[in-house]
């Protein structure tokens, strides 16, 4: 085997899946390990898996600007092909934001002192008897827009043939099921507080 074989960027990109799953097995290590420190919990904000997560989110950002510039610079007359990646960059570079910053977990309580929507919203025959975290509630136009600029990309992708688009699709799988985990991890009976509401 040649020594052109062995070089960063070829090892990198071959085994760039594996590099990622260990480091995430690392984190998920360190919980088990040492889960009762509030700077490993993986259920705990503005710690070690969160800038972990944070820089992984941020990093996907990164790569589909990168993508979307490419494609420009290449004189591309796909827009929508363009347009489909900016959309994903975007998305992910809010997504890090608020991933590092923890704006969903506060953002009930910041909205409220400019508006006082809560008691209102909250008795609404929908919602009268929901008991978990009142983001979700908050989110939801956001999940809309999300879920129509995503079926946009994916259907942009498919008539381009985008190769591993199962990224893709398994990141969003992923996605939703991360809001329906923290639905229910932050009802009363699971979560360590009397609810938020």
């Amino acid at each position: 085997m040649s020594r052109k074989s062995f070089t960063p960027a070829i090892i990198f990109r071959k085994y760039f899946y594996i590099i990622i799953l260990l480091l995430d097995l690392m984190i998920l290590g360190l919980f088990l390990l040492f889960g009762d420190k509030s700077f490993f919990h993986l259920d705990l904000e503005h710690n070690l898996p969160t800038i972990y997560q944070g820089v992984k989110i941020f990093s996907v950002s990164l790569v589909a600007l990168l993508i979307s510039y490419i494609l420009y610079i290449q004189k591309t007359n796909n827009k929508k092909l363009i347009f489909s990646f900016l959309f994903l960059s975007v998305g992910f570079l809010l997504l890090g934001i608020d991933e590092i910053g923890q704006i969903h977990e506060n953002f009930h309580w910041q909205i409220n002192e400019i508006i006082n929507v809560e008691e209102s919203l909250f008795s609404l025959a929908p919602l009268r008897s929901y008991q978990s975290t009142p983001w979700i509630i908050y989110y939801i136009p956001f999940f809309i827009l999300a879920s129509i600029g995503g079926l946009f990309a994916l259907h942009t992708f498919i008539r381009n043939r985008i190769e591993k688009i199962w990224l893709f699709l398994t990141g969003a799988v992923f996605f939703f099921f991360v809001i329906i985990i923290e639905y229910i991890s932050t009802k009363p009976e699971y979560f360590w507080m009397d609810g938020y509401i």
